[in-house]
């Protein structure tokens, strides 16, 4: 009976240890195989660091490589919050005085870095609070120095073992800083528009393109960034000596402009004297070289600081001839009188009847604005900016005819310059079966073109009649200077033949002769030719166009044989004057003859685009 019981008893022990080791078993099964994973996950999570390394920003500069956005090495400085819970006014206070911030500002951050429960690894190193970026080298030297003399309210002459202690580790350990990097822009506001701005990525060190070539081309500028994956300790520190995979990250590219910062110089100043003679609400001119279609210069009034675009009103920051769709006004007849020659409707020569300055058209009445002419050469109608002509050409076009050449010279789409925010214009007019709507766009009214549009479409009526994609970039290169991407002319259409091309030349050169629209506008010692344009704007609360506002513009060449650099100037509701011939047409003039000068165009043909033909197809050549 005992010897059962003990049988018993033995048996039982040995289900319950069998039990209990398959517990163990069962558990072990589960923490090392089928929660293997996820379980080292965890512990990867709280013992690795994983830090993004920021590549460097590339450079953009101007056509002979001077810089004009560049990016420094700065500081960004953080409190370690481990530190404040004490004395935190104290702190605070020299904290706020080393880094010239608003103690009350330091306060407010470090509370709500305090307070808070979640962070973002990316935001900040744990523990810490961003206080202030961009600080150079050189300050956060002064600022360690001064750092490690503060005194943080305690009488150093009699401090007990514990406040000493404190007192060492607020001035080694209150600020550290992290490596970033800032933009510069050596010439501040020149050539804004383009260039644009860049802002922080939210939570990030990497630059982010906010506007411009910066936005535009941010993903080549920026470069691809790198990791690197480490061990930290239990205050989250890295250990430099635990430092595992590195994947270096990849600079960004550095991106070579068309601009000339002479012609740009030469764009800006001559704004700057429109500005202050007319006072307009925006003013723009851009320079370009029709043969190539490169733009040499892109200059726009207000502009704003390229390092602080937030200290100038938003209206400053709108690239108005990219985005600014408009009614051109007269300066849209050379397309109408180019279509016309081009369909073989008329030649300069022949007769046009410009009803005595009246073209009734239904209830509709197409007026000269006070001239009263008949039967005139149509070279004559087009000098003297008559509307009854080109209405009457725009007419005989066809709604149709007129809206298909149109669309061939670009209007109605975009351009596909690198650029943000380009608008495509509208000329759904042409749609419109009304006779009156096609009339009127046959002299730039119920149309809206960009100044980029008509610059460019411009360019193809004088270099032979081919249409080219814009060129603001003239290449792109790696860090070393190896060309990665080198522009090319692109042409996108023949739009007009040569012949109807050299007409127009002839045409437009009829403008700025004696007797015509624009003879404000004549060049001395070189040859040159444009078109007026003076646009009533819309009213801005209800139909009809206001007898106050007006768009002044001009566009223009030279030289004309051998067209050598287009410029288009725009001038926004200026005051006093309001016509293109008194705005804008003397504003062409300054800067066609300095650009003259600076180009070698004055006296002679030009040398720089002596390859090319009049046919256009040298357009297919390498840039210059």
């Amino acid at each position: 009976m005992g010897r059962s019981f003990q049988y018993r008893r033995l048996w039982i022990l040995g289900i319950l240890l069998a039990l209990g080791f398959g517990g163990v078993a069962w558990r072990l099964y589960q923490l090392q195989i089928a929660r293997h994973a996820e379980l080292a996950g965890k512990a990867r999570a709280l013992t690795d660091l994983r830090q993004t390394i920021v590549p460097w920003r590339g450079d953009i500069l101007a056509r002979d490589s001077t810089v004009l956005a560049t990016t420094v090495p700065v500081w960004t400085v953080y409190i370690d919050l481990a530190l404040c819970a004490e004395q935190l006014d104290v702190v605070c206070e020299v904290a706020a005085g080393l880094l010239s911030l608003e103690p009350r500002v330091v306060r407010g951050r470090v509370l709500r870095g305090l307070l808070a429960t979640i962070r973002k690894a990316r935001e900040a190193p744990a523990g810490a609070v961003r206080l202030r970026r961009n600080v150079s080298p050189a300050e956060w030297a002064a600022i360690t120095n001064a750092l490690a003399r503060a005194t943080f309210g305690f009488d150093v002459t009699n401090l007990s073992r514990a406040n000493a202690d404190r007192l060492t580790r607020l001035r080694r350990g209150l600020l550290f800083a992290l490596d970033d990097q800032q933009r510069r822009y050596p010439f501040a506001a020149l050539a804004c528009h383009v260039l644009g701005s860049v802002s922080p990525a939210e939570g990030d060190f990497q630059l982010r393109g906010a506007g411009g070539i910066e936005l535009g081309l941010d993903s080549v500028l920026a470069g691809i960034p790198g990791q690197r994956i480490s061990e930290r300790d239990a205050a989250g520190r890295e250990l430099p000596a635990r430092r595992g995979l590195t994947q270096a990250a990849i600079d960004g590219r550095r991106v070579i402009l068309a601009l000339d910062l002479t012609l740009q110089r030469i764009a800006e100043d001559a704004l700057a004297e429109v500005v202050n003679e007319h006072s307009p609400t925006n003013a723009s001119i851009l320079i370009v070289r029709p043969q190539t279609g490169e733009i040499l210069a892109w200059a726009c009034w207000p502009g704003f600081e390229c390092e602080s675009p937030a200290q100038s009103p938003q209206e400053a920051w709108l690239n108005r001839p990219l985005w600014a769709a408009i009614e051109p006004g007269s300066t849209f007849k050379v397309f109408t009188l180019a279509i016309a020659l081009e369909e073989g409707l008329i030649t300069l020569d022949q007769l046009v009847y410009c009803e005595n300055g009246h073209l009734k058209l239904g209830r509709e009445v197409v007026s000269d604005h006070g001239l009263a002419y008949g039967w005139v050469p149509m070279r004559t109608a087009f000098a003297k900016s008559l509307n009854t002509a080109h209405a009457k050409l725009a007419l005989a076009i066809g709604r149709e005819r007129f809206y298909r050449h149109l669309a061939n010279f670009g209007f109605g789409q975009r351009t596909g310059i690198p650029l943000p925010g380009e608008s495509p214009g509208w000329i759904g007019a042409l749609t419109n079966h009304a006779a009156a709507a096609v009339a009127y766009a046959g002299f730039g009214q119920g149309i809206a073109v960009t100044q980029l549009q008509m610059t460019m479409a411009f360019c193809a009526i004088v270099n032979g009649g081919w249409l080219l994609h814009p060129l603001l970039v003239a290449r792109i290169e790696d860090a070393t200077g190896r060309v990665a991407w080198q522009a090319r002319p692109t042409p996108v259409r023949q739009v007009i033949r040569t012949a109807t091309s050299q007409a127009m030349r002839e045409a437009l050169r009829g403008v700025v002769a004696p007797g015509g629209t624009s003879a404000a506008a004549a060049v001395a010692d070189c040859d040159a030719g444009g078109k007026t344009g003076t646009a009533q704007k819309a009213r801005r609360d209800q139909r009809g166009y206001s007898a106050d506002r007006f768009y002044a513009s001009f566009i223009g060449f030279l030289p004309v044989e051998q067209p050598a650099i287009v410029i288009a100037v725009a001038v926004d509701e200026p005051q006093g004057a309001h016509s293109g011939a008194a705005v804008a047409a003397p504003v062409f003039r300054r800067v066609a003859e300095q650009a003259a000068r600076y180009l070698g165009l004055a006296n002679a043909l030009p040398t720089l685009l002596s390859s090319a033909t009049s046919s256009g197809r040298s357009l297919t050549g390498g840039a210059r």
